[in-house]
């Protein structure tokens, strides 16, 4: 059996209503969106570990420009997230390794200029040490 399914995880919805800046123009329809989770800050508490960091939400669309040319531009979020996760082995002491995950990515387009994300993320505890030595910074994957 993986030890992935030992490791201590929080999974936790995360959504917004994005409104596209002035400089670009107005959707006439979405092709695709990526989502890359980051944890910016793991500290230890007495059995907890809390964590803060954001998702970089990155939108392709298709233009509704008026001459019909259709260009395809791109735009980019970060959606802040926090939270916290039991963790017998967590100490101030302690460094701290956690991975964010994205289970789930939907998009909905609202209005030609705002659209709706649902984010489903995944945060789990990779490695608790002692502060010895530096650990590498966090990961995330799409």
């Amino acid at each position: 059996m993986s030890r992935r399914y030992h490791r201590k995880s929080r999974q936790f919805m995360i959504g917004d209503t994005l409104t596209i800046p002035q400089d670009k123009p107005d959707i006439e329809f979405l092709l695709r969106m990526t989502a890359v989770p980051t944890i910016d800050k793991a500290t230890g508490a007495d059995k907890k570990v809390i964590f803060s960091g954001h998702v970089l939400v990155t939108i392709e669309y298709v233009a509704c420009v008026p001459d019909g040319t259709q260009p395809i531009h791109f735009v980019s979020f970060e959606q802040p997230f926090t939270g916290a996760i039991s963790h017998r082995s967590a100490r101030p002491d302690r460094s701290i390794h956690l991975k964010g995950l994205m289970e789930v990515q939907e998009l909905q387009l609202v209005g030609p200029r705002q659209v709706k994300t649902s984010l489903q993320l995944k945060v789990c505890s990779v490695k608790l040490v002692r502060c010895r030595s530096p650990l590498p910074t966090h990961a995330g994957e799409a």
